[in-house]
């Protein structure tokens, strides 16, 4: 297994690799190192739209399909459904703690396409966003 001080100097964003320095305390049932890592900048790094798990595999020097077994195996989730999960997780808190349109919301976790986004978050909470929203904030009122 590569030491951390590798894995850091594979890192080529500055702020991936205060990410990766910071490690893994406190994180679950997780024993590889390169899998908790990458959990760890998924959930630092979820906004990024451009955040594409198969150069989460490169930085680890796995292939794709190895690093989604590992992935998978470990989180129980593959890499790109977890940070769709986190993103999603963000924007409904987002939604009920901001006074943020969901448009803004929708690009503060890292979409790019509204329609897209609608459709996962329908796809996970039964709801559009914008449903949530006055839903949450009725009940919040009443």
């Amino acid at each position: 297994m590569q030491s951390e001080r590798s894995i850091e100097q594979s890192i080529h964003s500055p702020h991936l690799r205060h990410v990766a320095a910071v490690g893994t305390e406190g994180r679950g049932p997780t024993t590889d190192r390169r899998i908790a890592l990458s959990v760890r900048i998924i959930e630092k790094e979820y906004q990024r739209p451009n955040l594409d798990t198969s150069e989460l595999a490169k930085l680890f020097h796995l292939s794709k399909s190895r690093f989604r077994h590992l992935f998978l195996q470990q989180v129980g989730k593959s890499p790109s459904r977890f940070l769709k999960t986190v993103r999603l997780q963000n924007a409904r808190f987002l939604l009920e703690t901001s006074f943020l349109a969901v448009k803004e919301v929708m690009h503060k976790v890292g979409y790019t396409d509204a329609s897209h986004f609608t459709r996962d978050y329908r796809a996970t909470y039964h709801v559009p966003p914008s449903k949530h929203l006055r839903q949450f904030f009725t009940a919040a009122a009443g």
